[in-house]
């Protein structure tokens, strides 16, 4: 009889769960997906192919790290399409050849 009078001489409300919603600034900033663009940039002045992969790299870590609530949809379809023309940039141009004149 000790418990029942104890708990019901406890008053503890229950309060329901209220997800807060976050405005624009206190959004944190995307690492990977910042590190995503900076690669792909490089693939663009340098034509290395391994800044290519590192961007593509980073782009699946941006996307697994993101909450689907928080994805924009012309966000990561810009990022897509940066990386597809790196790798495009990097690997789809032919070689330079010099011609000799013989």
């Amino acid at each position: 009889m000790e418990k029942k009078e104890l708990v019901s001489s406890s008053k503890v409300k229950a309060v329901p769960f209220v997800l807060g919603i976050r405005s624009a600034e206190s959004v944190p900033v995307d690492v990977f997906a910042l590190a995503s663009l900076f690669f792909g940039v490089l693939v663009f002045l340098l034509r290395v192919r391994m800044y290519a992969w590192l961007s593509l790299l980073t782009l699946l870590a941006s996307l697994a790290s993101q909450r689907p609530s928080e994805m924009e949809f012309k966000q990561v379809s810009a990022s897509l399409m940066l990386v597809v023309m790196s790798f495009f940039s990097a690997y789809g141009q032919p070689l330079v050849h010099t011609y000799s004149k013989t």
